[in-house]
């Protein structure tokens, strides 16, 4: 028997240049083209738009690449006010107006739920857009190598790092502690490489080196946007409760979400009890449950919850994926889903049509420039009175 032989992770992908022709922008905000027999998926492009761009990796019949050149411009495209845009690997939609940005971002809800799922939100799909489009981020990771002298963002294939010296979209705060780092970073830093976040709280510029993400706490990195999304939710929670009420918050951390409430509230996450500090000590309640645990519904069981009236969900990018198992064991009257992945909102969506109605179905863009937004829809059980 001939012995199979393993690929030599040694050799580096040899790049190579392919013609391309956009005949849409997919729901990371990429260009499809399906030239020669391949689909190839450009950043930074527009609908029928040719060029050349540089294949970086191929895998089957799809392959990424890097624009290089436009040989055809869309009417749509635009200068972009930032130097590094076309090196930088952090924003995708600044070579458009932010009005054509937010139609692609809309584009890209409805197609997530209705390509795969069949499920059409067009008239139920109400879209927030941001005050600002630059200078909104109160929070900026970048990245280092001292041996290249580097300082900024990755680039699109995340193998460069682009050394910065200001961010458009850092809040002016952010962006002069960001010029100050760059004279000191080679000294405070302990490794070669790594990564360093500057963010705003309570006033105070901070900043941490090669600590993983939000280690001092997680904050919104857009705060106007974040509060209207809170009065969003806070009114409809209003809606569907009263004092007699029992809500669930799962993946509820703090319980900020449901800090507003009257009636009793269970907050469910696997952050240790230890280190929670309840909202409102007067009607929340903690249990510190691993929610993606096998085990999670047993413990869950044990509670005896009954005639909940609203279940509140704000998982991680994975969403939840046995979301159906929740809603059996709940039997909630409403549902409230906020998700920072409208990919697996759509699944999770899926999975409870069966007895829910999607009532109404938001997108507040916390992200402008990014192919990334916040997703809120909110559900009815058809049995609810």
């Amino acid at each position: 028997m001939k012995k199979r032989t393993k690929p030599n992770k040694s050799l580096k992908f040899q790049k190579f240049d392919v013609n391309f022709k956009v005949e849409h922008i997919d729901s990371i905000g990429q260009g499809v083209s399906k030239l020669e027999d391949k689909i190839t998926f450009i950043q930074k492009c527009l609908p029928n738009e040719e060029g050349v761009a540089e294949v970086y990796k191929a895998k089957k019949n799809i392959q990424f690449a890097k624009l290089k050149h436009i040989d055809k411009a869309s009417p749509i495209r635009e200068e972009s006010k930032c130097p590094y845009f076309n090196e930088c690997g952090g924003c995708h939609f600044l070579h458009t107006s932010y009005d054509d940005e937010l139609e692609f971002k809309r584009q890209a809800f409805l197609d997530n739920f209705s390509r795969q799922y069949k499920i059409d939100l067009s008239q139920l799909l109400k879209v927030h857009k941001a005050s600002e489009r630059y200078q909104y981020r109160n929070r900026i990771q970048l990245h280092y190598n001292k041996k290249t002298n580097s300082l900024g963002f990755f680039n699109e294939d995340n193998t460069k790092i682009i050394s910065i010296d200001k961010c458009l979209m850092a809040n002016e705060n952010v962006n002069n502690a960001l010029f100050s780092l760059k004279e000191n970073w080679q000294k405070e830093a302990n490794r070669p490489k790594g990564h360093v976040e500057i963010f705003e709280r309570d006033g105070k510029v901070l900043k941490t080196y090669d600590s993983r993400y939000s280690a001092q706490g997680f904050l919104q990195v857009n705060p106007p946007m974040n509060q209207r999304l809170l009065e969003l939710i806070e009114g409809h929670m209003r809606q569907f409760t009263d004092s007699n009420s029992t809500t669930v918050d799962l993946f509820g951390g703090n319980g900020n979400l449901t800090k507003s409430l009257n009636h009793r509230s269970i907050v469910i996450d696997a952050t240790p009890a230890k280190y929670i500090k309840l909202q409102n000590q007067k009607t929340q309640e903690y249990h510190e449950v691993d929610i993606y645990n096998s085990s999670a519904i047993e413990q869950l069981k044990k509670l005896n919850v009954e005639e909940v009236d609203l279940l509140v969900i704000d998982p991680p990018r994975s969403g939840l994926k046995n979301i159906d198992e929740y809603t059996k064991l709940f039997k909630p009257k409403y549902i409230i889903y906020v998700s920072c992945n409208n990919q697996t909102l759509a699944r999770d969506t899926a999975k409870i049509l069966a007895e829910y109605d999607v009532q109404e179905a938001h997108l507040f863009d916390f992200f402008p420039g990014t192919r990334h937004f916040e997703s809120v829809n909110i559900f009815k059980h058809r049995k609810a009175l």
